[in-house]
């Protein structure tokens, strides 16, 4: 089993490359439903994010994640503190989700925080996607209908683009048309198999999609 590690900022076409590679075969653990079956489900994660946060963060047979992230957000180191908390019973059902899936040979981990979380230390290699911060915003305006300002501040709290292309082992810079994503996806997991069946690995080597323009 392979596992790839799959992550971006906001309004970078991770969602759609995650697709992409779904339909080429990769079984796709997806680490933000992993979070809402958690904090649905898991009760030492849900009291302990109560203890912290407030009872009230807890409605209707799960955690308001809205009203979690306002709590975070307000709160000094708040979301440093959701994540030391959220993180480990995450991780835990990650974990047990991989166990399940043995004997396949591609298992996509679709994590936005993976180096936050430190999931990138259980991949065999990290796909990163990125674009410009000028056009995530107007892909995000688009989808969600939210202000700018509001969607920049969400991207400033996130880790920098430069730094997922610093730390990943692959790159697809996803400034074009979905026709290009699709090719640069394509290209990728390419590089991926080659990289993880047929190349030896060098320390600090990197694979690049081909970059727009």
């Amino acid at each position: 089993m392979y596992i790839i590690g799959l992550c971006g900022r906001s309004g970078s076409g991770k969602s759609t490359v995650a697709t992409l590679l779904r339909l080429r075969g990769a079984v796709q653990i997806d680490a933000d439903e992993v979070c809402r079956y958690v904090y649905a489900n898991d009760r030492g994660c849900i009291e302990e994010l109560k203890a912290n946060f407030g009872e009230d963060i807890y409605k209707n047979g799960g955690i308001d994640r809205p009203l979690l992230s306002k709590r975070a957000y307000e709160a000094e180191n708040g979301f440093k503190l959701l994540n030391s908390i959220a993180h480990k019973y995450i991780t835990y059902e990650i974990e047990n989700r991989i166990k399940s899936l043995k004997g396949k040979r591609t298992v996509l981990l679709d994590a936005p925080l993976l180096f936050e979380a430190g999931l990138e230390k259980r991949c065999h290699a990290v796909l990163a996607v990125v674009s410009d911060d000028k056009l995530s915003v107007k892909r995000l305006m688009r989808r969600e209908g939210k202000s700018e300002e509001e969607l920049r501040r969400r991207l400033d709290m996130q880790i920098s683009a430069k730094e997922l292309t610093r730390r990943s082992d692959f790159v697809i810079f996803n400034n074009g048309s979905l026709s290009e994503l699709k090719i640069k996806t394509y290209q990728a997991m390419l590089y991926i198999h080659l990289k993880l069946n047929a190349v030896k690995r060098t320390k600090g080597r990197r694979y690049y999609a081909k970059a727009n323009g």
